[in-house]
């Protein structure tokens, strides 16, 4: 009689057991087995993002770890700061490329410059400087002179072009190799600034190497071709 009665005990449990398995209110077998996902506790939280993973952590009581708005702050101001402080470098940089360009363009200018009108411009400082001779009337000096220095000037071209003609023959392979390297620098230099580029961004050291390589290939090669 009394196995009996545990066995319908026992009957009883198990069916119960089965409703509340089937309507979810007890774990199974298996939910029993499965190991349930621990939950980050703040301390293993704030450890973690320490260690790298956010830049700036605080405790905070139900989500765990949280950004600190002031550190973040902080951080975004110094960030802010050193990309000024990079643009300032650059700007620098720009502006001293630019400085070296113009002094470079300008030496270049002044020597050529100097070199084509030096003998002309001696002349006409000369014709203004010293007194015209006795058989020139006063009245027609100014006009004289300011004739002679525009007839000067206007024959500067043609002299100097007979002046090369004259000078190749001499040395025709270096005067070839100067002319091919000339043309090459300036048709590099026309190109840049024909794209765009101003002071700051033009590459004067490519239009040397190609002054170079017209002066080294293009012109003695062109004179034993």
């Amino acid at each position: 009689m009394m196995l009996l009665l545990q066995k319908r005990k026992l009957t009883t449990v198990l069916v119960a057991c089965a409703i509340l398995a089937a309507d979810g209110l007890a774990p199974t077998p298996c939910q029993r087995a499965r190991p349930t996902a621990r939950r980050r506790t703040p301390v293993l939280a704030a450890v973690k993002d320490a260690a790298g993973d956010r830049p700036s952590t605080a405790l905070a009581a139900d989500t765990g770890v949280d950004y600190d708005d002031a550190a973040y702050e902080r951080e975004m101001k110094a960030a802010r700061r050193q990309a000024a402080a990079d643009r300032l470098a650059v700007i620098q940089r720009l502006n001293l490329i630019a400085y070296v360009n113009a002094a470079v363009l300008a030496f270049v200018a002044i020597g050529v410059g100097y070199e084509l009108l030096h003998v002309d411009v001696e002349a006409i400082l000369a014709l203004f400087k010293y007194t015209l001779p006795e058989d020139r009337p006063m009245e027609d000096a100014l006009a004289y002179r300011l004739a002679t220095s525009v007839d000067l000037l206007a024959k500067l071209p043609g002299d100097s072009i007979r002046g090369y003609e004259a000078l190749v023959p001499t040395n025709p392979v270096f005067y070839k190799a100067c002319t091919s390297g000339v043309a090459y620098t300036l048709g590099d230099f026309v190109s840049q600034v024909y794209q765009g580029r101003t002071l700051k961004t033009v590459d004067l050291a490519r239009s040397a190497r190609s002054g170079a390589a017209g002066f080294v290939g293009h012109g003695p090669l062109c004179h034993y071709w």
